[in-house]
C-alpha cells in the first residue's frame, strides 16, 4: 500500500537526481514505526477519551474516502493492492487514517490540555480592555478586508501577517456574519483567539485578532 503511495508521488522537477526506489526510502524501521504509532493513537483513543472504533465507523470512513477522494485510481490501486478484500481495506487503508482524525480532533478540543491557556487569554481579556488587544500577551495583527470587485480573492485565514486581503462578496459576507462575536473569546483546533471589528464601512472591514496558539497535537504527541 505504501509503495503505491510512492508510485503516484510527483517527483520534482528541480531535482535532477532519480527517483529513488521505494524500498530506500521506506526501510522496515520506518514501516515498524508506522505501525506502533498507530497502535498508540488507537491505545489513546481508548484511554484519554474512552472511544473505540466500530465496523460501522470503519466502513463509513471507506464510503467518505470513496465519495471525497479526488484520486480515485489513486484509492482503485490501494484496494487492488490488498487484493479487494474489506476486510484488509478496513484494517489496513481506513483504519490509520480514522485513528489518525479521531486523536487529533479530541486533542484539539479537549480542555485538559488547553485549559491553562484558555484561562490565560480569559484573564488578560478580563485585565484588558477589548480596545488594547496590543498589551496582550498573545500574537497580534490588524488585517484590512477588501471587497474585491475583480474576483483576485485570496484565502481568508486568521492570524495572517498579510496586512490587506481582497475576498470576494461570499467571503466579504462570511466575514459581517461573525461581527456579533466581536470582543468574546473563541476557540478553534489551532489557537483561542479574540476578534475586534474597528471599522465596517461599505467595501471594506478593518479587524485586529488577538491569538494565543495551542501547543500542536505533533509536538503535544512526541511529548506524550
Amino acid at each position: 500500500m505504501e509503495s503505491v503511495y510512492w508510485q503516484h508521488r510527483i517527483w520534482p522537477t528541480d531535482n535532477t537526481s532519480a527517483k529513488p526506489a521505494f524500498d530506500t526510502i521506506m526501510p522496515d524501521e520506518i514501516m515498524r514505526a508506522k505501525v506502533e504509532d498507530e497502535l498508540r493513537k488507537s491505545n489513546a483513543l481508548e484511554l484519554l477519551w474512552k472511544r473505540e472504533l466500530t465496523g460501522a465507523m470503519l466502513q463509513a470512513e471507506i464510503d467518505r474516502i470513496a465519495r471525497d477522494t479526488k484520486k480515485p485510481e489513486l484509492i482503485q490501486e490501494i484496494w487492488e493492492a490488498l487484493v479487494n478484500n474489506p476486510y484488509l481495506v478496513a484494517e489496513c487503508f481506513a483504519r490509520p487514517l480514522l485513528i489518525d482524525r479521531l486523536t487529533r480532533n479530541w486533542y484539539a478540543f479537549d480542555s485538559r490540555f488547553h485549559s491553562e491557556l484558555k484561562a490565560k487569554a480569559e484573564g488578560e481579556l478580563a485585565s484588558y480592555s477589548i480596545y488594547n488587544l496590543r498589551s496582550m500577551s498573545g500574537d497580534y495583527s490588524e488585517i484590512h478586508y477588501f471587497l474585491d470587485n475583480n474576483n483576485h480573492s485570496l484565502a481568508l485565514k486568521k492570524n495572517t501577517n498579510i496586512d490587506r486581503i481582497y475576498v470576494t462578496e461570499e467571503e466579504f459576507k462570511e466575514i459581517e456574519s461573525t461581527l456579533e462575536q466581536s470582543g468574546s473569546l473563541q476557540e478553534d483546533e489551532h489557537q483561542f483567539y479574540i476578534t475586534r471589528f474597528k471599522n465596517n464601512r461599505t467595501g471594506q472591514i478593518d479587524v485586529e485578532y488577538m491569538v494565543w496558539k495551542k501547543v500542536p497535537f505533533e509536538q503535544w504527541w512526541q511529548e506524550h
